[in-house]
């Protein structure tokens, strides 16, 4: 298990200093976290424009210096969900753009 010591021992790194945050038990944003996992992943790796080659990370679509580009999401919709769709918004009240409000056949 990585501990404070060890990490205080790295050069310093982009996500050094959040990772030090993290392991102090504060919180930390969602960047960086990020950065956090990426410095813990790569044992605070020197150059943070280098690729770190982990394509199978979750986090690796939001590397920005990443060399393997990781496919778009999917936009078309499987059948079930189009069906599923339909009938929420039969189930749903409609709202007026204007007041936000229901007009449940009043």
């Amino acid at each position: 298990m990585l501990t404070i010591s060890d990490v205080t021992k790295w050069k310093d790194s982009k996500g050094k200093k959040e990772l030090l945050k993290h392991l102090r038990g504060q919180s930390l944003t969602w960047k960086e976290a990020v950065l956090a996992k990426c410095a813990d992943c790569t044992c605070g790796y020197d150059d943070s424009k280098a690729d770190c080659k982990i394509p199978d990370c979750p986090l690796y679509g939001h590397m920005p210096y990443r060399t393997v580009k990781t496919e778009k999401l999917k936009t078309e919709r499987t059948e079930k969900q189009v069906k599923v769709t339909l009938k929420l918004a039969v189930l749903r009240p409609v709202r007026t753009k204007k007041a936000g409000r229901s007009i449940c056949g009043e």
